[in-house]
């Protein structure tokens, strides 16, 4: 016996260890292999962000384009036409700085900021009643300078009504439709006018009461209601004179009859000066009537007071004619 064979046979023989083949899961390899043959669709971009602005950016852009153009030449700040005169009164300045913020020019932050005034500075001064309250404060000498610079650059004094942004209640007129009320609330704004004298109730007068009384009476016939007519003529006296036009004055004007008669009633005075905007607002031409009523008061107007006495020849009677001047006949 071979060395090999006595090894062969003296080896222990091993058990074998029967291993089972391996389960496969064939719906899981068909559906891997679906998956991997399958065109693979290209993932969607994410949306770039939008470039588009708000529609109060671009308002704001066009406000700024508008009220303070890049290429506007001011004035000196040296300039001795930035100094206030008799005409700037405080009373005219508040009603200045009013309609500035109203007409959505600038906020009252920012105005103050352009002033270079504190918030109770500003507050202070906006309060104040009178017509020459608050001439030293900063506040007044700073807003002088602020729109007499404007005005020297030939720059608006208050945003355009087209340029201004909507209210609430606009947006909801213009879905709903034109609007009566609307138009007569457009035909009675005055806003944009000021006459001489305003501020202190002084305009000088070149209509008598009966002319008054009869353009009113028009304004009534296109609809406007008393009570707007009412609040038109309210409009007409500064804030801080604590005067105003109530129905029954209105009624009371309305019912007389005469040159001169209600020519002391606060319809009257605010009548004309409603009237007068009016007409400088429609553009129309002086009357020959009024050019004769401004020939014969010059300077003086027509008078508001109540006062009525007459010195005259003995046998004399007093008489007044369309123009409400005194003649002895």
């Amino acid at each position: 016996m071979s060395a090999l064979q006595e090894r062969d046979s003296n080896a222990v023989a091993r058990p074998v260890t029967h291993v089972p083949p391996p389960v496969i899961d064939w719906s899981r390899v068909t559906a891997s292999s679906s998956n991997e043959n399958a065109i693979q669709q290209p993932k969607k971009a994410a949306p770039a962000p939008s470039s588009k602005k708000r529609k109060s950016d671009t308002q704001d852009v066009d406000i700024k384009a508008i009220m303070f153009p890049d290429d506007a030449v001011y004035p000196s700040d040296l300039d001795p036409r930035l100094l206030p005169t008799d005409q700037d009164t405080c009373g005219r300045i508040r009603q200045k700085i009013r309609k500035w913020i109203e007409s959505g020019a600038m906020k009252v932050g920012e105005f103050r900021d352009e002033l270079g005034v504190s918030g109770p500075a500003y507050g202070r001064f906006m309060s104040r009643t009178g017509t020459w309250d608050g001439e030293y404060t900063d506040t007044y000498i700073e807003a002088v300078r602020f729109f007499k610079k404007r005005e020297l650059a030939g720059l608006p004094l208050s945003l355009p009504k087209s340029k201004r942004p909507k209210t609430i209640a606009e947006k909801k007129q213009e879905q709903a439709g034109p609007n009566k009320s609307t138009d007569t609330h457009t035909l009675l704004e005055t806003d944009d006018w000021m006459l001489p004298g305003e501020d202190d109730c002084s305009v000088l007068i070149y209509m008598t009461c009966n002319e008054v009384r009869k353009e009113l009476r028009a304004l009534l016939k296109k609809g406007i209601s008393q009570a707007a007519l009412c609040r038109a003529l309210s409009k007409q006296y500064p804030e801080e004179s604590g005067r105003s036009v109530s129905a029954a004055n209105l009624r009371y004007f309305m019912g007389q009859n005469g040159v001169d008669a209600g020519n002391a009633s606060t319809a009257f005075y605010a009548g004309y000066c409603l009237l007068e905007k009016l007409r400088l607002k429609s553009g129309k031409a002086k009357s020959d009537f009024r050019e004769d009523m401004e020939d014969i008061y010059g300077g003086m107007g027509f008078r508001t007071d109540s006062n009525k006495w007459f010195i005259g020849p003995a046998g004399k009677t007093p008489m007044v004619d369309e123009y409400g001047r005194v003649r002895f006949m």
